[in-house]
């Protein structure tokens, strides 16, 4: 775990899949937002995850699956839209 900007970053952190169902539906990102079992099972199944908090509320998730040797498959990368922006 890491700070920086007043942002916690948790690598391999708990999750829940109505914190992941929330930052899909903040972010816009085209998933099974609603299908908490089916987000469950992708949290369970990938070796590598990435979560941004704000205090207690979940901003961001990036979710991999590695060999952990030359290949890394980024399947999501979502972001809640108030915590977007481009400097």
């Amino acid at each position: 775990m890491f700070k920086a900007d007043g942002i916690t970053y948790e690598i391999n952190g708990e999750v829940t899949p109505n914190d992941v169902s929330s930052v899909f539906i903040a972010s816009g990102i085209n998933r099974p937002s609603n299908d908490v079992d089916r987000i469950q099972r992708m949290i369970e199944n990938a070796d590598i995850t990435i979560t941004a908090w704000d205090k207690e509320k979940m901003i961001d998730i990036a979710r991999a699956i590695t060999d952990y040797s030359y290949c890394c498959y980024l399947s999501d990368l979502a972001v809640d839209t108030e915590y977007q922006k481009w400097e």
